[in-house]
């Protein structure tokens, strides 16, 4: 009758022992996890401002050469040109299976695109004519101010609403930071 209270007993400390160690190693890969989507979050949104950033330098460049009429303002332009198509598969690939999200990086995409064109025609007319600035040269710079706006707002969209993902996985992380460490005990 001894020995079996002892095999029950031994029984009873290896399962209450499997069940904490699944436990803890539950809470340890939730935590882990919850790690990588905020690093994953952190990383949306910095892509995102870097792709705000290269596109306000091509429009930098661009307008220093309308300025001065020198080429070599053109640089932060054509490194843009470069520059964004990598930026911009970057960022949509950040964001795949999150269609809210892929729907702002599509808007993103058609208005660069188009803010591109505005800043093509605006340089081949600043190419072609001698006065400093013409009708249809400022017809242009308005839409690429307006466009420019909305580019902006697309992208603070796009933050806010992967800001608020992050905000939310604060929370899981700080609730897994708190649950692991007493899993362990």
């Amino acid at each position: 009758m001894k020995g079996l209270r002892i095999r029950f007993l031994f029984l009873f400390i290896v399962v209450a022992l499997l069940l904490v160690s699944l436990i803890t190693y539950r809470s340890l890969n939730n935590y882990m996890e919850e790690v990588k989507l905020i690093r994953h979050s952190n990383s949306v949104i910095k892509s995102a401002q870097q792709v705000l950033s290269t596109i306000k330098d091509a429009e930098i460049g661009y307008r220093g050469f309308q300025l001065t009429r020198d080429t070599v303002f053109l640089e932060p332009y054509y490194s843009a040109i470069q520059l964004l198509p990598g930026q911009l598969t970057e960022l949509d690939s950040l964001v795949a299976g999150d269609t809210v999200q892929q729907y702002q990086v599509d808007s993103l995409k058609l208005l660069i695109n188009d803010q591109f064109l505005i800043i093509a025609n605006i340089l081949s007319n600043a190419r072609t004519t001698n006065l400093f600035m013409d009708r249809y040269e400022t017809t242009l710079l308005s839409r690429s101010r307006k466009n420019l706006i909305t580019i902006r707002q697309v992208v603070k969209v796009l933050s806010y609403n992967e800001h608020q993902v992050f905000e939310k996985r604060i929370g899981y992380e700080e609730d897994y930071k708190f649950i692991a460490p007493i899993a362990l005990l």
